[in-house]
């Protein structure tokens, strides 16, 4: 059987498990329909379910008796701990804590938030969730191409409206934690903020609109998040073509936010000058 041959040479084919379980988990989702009764959609659900359950129960016996639970902790706690009602399939969870896995995953999160109506904004908000772990860079890279979907971008940067506004809770939300690996963390520091800000940074060159919303949490933001903000601003501000907004914001600067100004308008000088001496 598949469970003794994976057990036997565990370290080595602890990813044929990992693919083992996502198999079954989107037999359940309805993703996949390797061996199933297309006819009746319901009977095919409850049957992938009941397998799911007793193969991945029938694993952590196995394991449990060889004294092995703890050899692949990361892999097991994503499978006891993988919510069945929730629309987080688990090759997907996958990306957060098997970096091989990464690439192709987010390929895959890619094409079923373009392809699935339903399930588009609680994918896009496991995208925006991933983009604060540490596959972000990625992350971010897949939300700036979603952006340019015109059915996506309003639901996209109201999420990450959403998530930037968490950046003025503490402590952190349990949403920047790594799931399965760790517990959410008990204080805001210099990376993570840095982390959290980075998408939506990324898009104001795209949509220099959104700089006002940015203006508004740095105003109550506390002063390690203004730190991130003022050290990762230069770059969007840098490739920035419309200068329009950044004047309405002068114009309209909310209050406490002038340090962010100040630095805006420092950094667009910086450039202006090295226009001019080119």
């Amino acid at each position: 059987m598949l469970i003794h041959f994976i057990i036997a040479d565990h370290h080595s084919r602890a990813e044929l498990m990992v693919l083992w379980f996502t198999e079954l988990y989107t037999q359940y989702l309805g993703y996949s329909f390797c061996g199933a009764d297309k006819s009746d959609k319901q009977a095919a659900k409850e049957a992938a379910l009941g397998k799911y359950n007793m193969i991945v129960d029938k694993f952590l016996r196995k394991l449990v008796a060889k004294g092995l639970l703890n050899e692949i902790p990361a892999a097991m706690t994503i499978f006891k701990e993988a919510c069945l009602s929730q629309v987080k399939p688990a090759f997907l969870t996958l990306i957060i804590s098997f970096s091989v896995y990464g690439h192709i995953c987010l390929i895959t999160l890619r094409e079923m938030i373009i392809g699935r109506v339903d399930f588009r904004e609680t994918l896009l908000r496991l995208l925006i969730d991933i983009s604060v772990q540490d596959t972000s860079v990625e992350a971010s890279k897949t939300a700036k191409e979603l952006f340019t979907f015109r059915f996506i971008r309003d639901i996209l940067v109201r999420l990450l409206k959403d998530n930037l506004q968490k950046c003025t809770v503490t402590p952190p939300p349990p949403s920047f934690a790594k799931p399965g690996l760790r517990p959410a963390p008990t204080e805001w520091t210099d990376k993570l903020y840095s982390i959290a800000v980075q998408t939506y940074l990324e898009l104001i060159p795209q949509d220099p609109a959104l700089i006002h919303y940015l203006a508004s949490v740095y105003a109550v933001g506390n002063n390690l998040l203004k730190k991130a903000i003022l050290q990762k601003i230069e770059l969007p501000i840098a490739n920035h073509t419309d200068t329009s907004e950044i004047v309405n914001l002068i114009n309209n600067c909310p209050q406490k936010a002038e340090t962010l100004v100040a630095r805006i308008v420092h950094v667009l000088s910086v450039n202006s000058k090295d226009s001019l001496a080119t």
